[in-house]
């Protein structure tokens, strides 16, 4: 999740601040220029982590100010595939999903389809909902043999699939501030659109003696404003925010989810004898 990243790149010292300590100066330089931000493809740059070489120092023409060569390392923030974090959920959409939060990062979504099977929004609650059936081990029976079934085991699965079906559903609400589990499914990096990148609509009038001439030429532009359209409609339906960083993961498998509901009962139950005997301690 976070890693050690080598940057080059040229500092400008002002004259009031050559007196200074250097390594000091181009650690606070660098750290306005690159902390908090996203390098495109490498990750979110925490902080600076130490000056590995200075280079030499020369000075334009018309400028007092010093230009250093300066090469210096970054701590980087950057999930890998299929890395299990914990977070904090910080909204619900029904279609973004779960929005999730490591208290300096929070462009992490959990997209609807990566919820768990069974999961709804409630529009009243505005909040994801996990509709969990639970099934009693004491019904599931092994097979040791591993045999073809005969017709009683397939009536007897029938049976079982009623009665879970009869069962009762307990709903679980993913609150916001609750803490969450999941698996990191992909990264993706979004440059920062320009007013010129835009996807902006061709508009032309219609000339039918101009489209019998010029037949080849229109049909390039109808195709390439099918191709604007369809990228225009793509942003559109995509809900998510133009970020330069976003982290997507999934809550599908087991002991994924909200952490509170894989605790072991037996752990929380030590837990609270062992606040009770400290709370006995303090009142004696």
């Amino acid at each position: 999740m976070f890693f050690l990243y080598l940057i080059t790149d040229t500092a400008t010292i002002p004259p009031t601040n050559f007196s200074k300590n250097i390594d000091k100066i181009l650690k606070v330089y660098f750290n306005r220029k690159y902390s908090n931000k996203v390098v495109i493809n490498v990750g979110l740059v925490l902080f600076v982590s130490e000056i590995v070489k200075i280079g030499k120092a020369f000075v334009h023409v018309g400028d007092g100010s010093t230009h250093i060569n300066t090469k210096f390392r970054v701590v980087v923030f950057r999930p890998y595939s299929d890395e299990t974090i914990e977070g904090e959920i910080i909204d619900c959409d029904p279609l973004k999903g779960v929005q999730i939060s490591c208290k300096f990062f929070q462009d992490i979504y959990i997209p609807p389809k990566a919820l768990k099977k069974g999961t709804k929004f409630d529009e009243t609650e505005s909040l994801w909902v996990w509709h969990f059936v639970p099934k009693d081990p004491e019904d599931v029976e092994l097979d040791p043999i591993g045999g073809s079934k005969s017709d009683d085991d397939e009536d007897d699965e029938k049976n079982s699939e009623n009665d879970e079906n009869n069962q009762e559903t307990h709903l679980l609400y993913m609150e916001i501030g609750r803490k969450i589990r999941f698996r990191v499914t992909s990264i993706k990096f979004k440059e920062d659109l320009s007013e010129e990148k835009l996807i902006k609509p061709i508009k032309e009038k219609n000339n039918t003696e101009q489209n019998k001439q010029n037949l080849s030429i229109s049909i390039e532009k109808v195709e390439n404003e099918n191709e604007n359209e369809k990228e225009q409609n793509s942003l559109i339906r995509d809900p998510y925010p133009k970020v330069p960083l976003m982290v997507f993961g999934s809550v599908k498998e087991d002991g994924l989810g909200l952490v509170e509901w894989w605790a072991d009962p037996d752990e929380d139950e030590l837990l609270d004898e062992g606040n009770q005997d400290n709370d006995e301690n303090d009142e004696n």
